[in-house]
């Protein structure tokens, strides 16, 4: 699957979402990111933890087998282990 094709795909699921204007901005706002950086500098932002204080939902977008659920994972828990971030279970 080329990189049109997922766009393609992510685009369709926000419309079936009911979020047209996030499907409208999706592949502007991916290709400024990649171009950004915005990846690499927003790990630490998450490792800090107020996401999780501020009860603030976390998505991760990407194609298949690219590490998102190991990388959610490993965040959720270094949160949980170093910051003594409680989970409900």
């Amino acid at each position: 699957m080329g990189k049109e094709n997922a766009t393609d795909g992510v685009e369709m699921l926000l419309r079936n979402f009911h979020l047209p204007t996030m499907a409208a901005l999706y592949e502007a706002a991916m290709t400024r990111a990649e171009a950004e950086g915005w990846r690499r500098r927003q790990l630490p932002n998450l490792l800090d933890g107020g996401f999780a204080e501020r009860a603030t939902n976390l998505l991760a977008f990407g194609l298949p087998g690219r590490g998102k659920t190991h990388c959610l994972a490993a965040i959720g828990r270094e949160l949980i282990v170093r910051l003594g971030i409680r989970v409900l279970s």
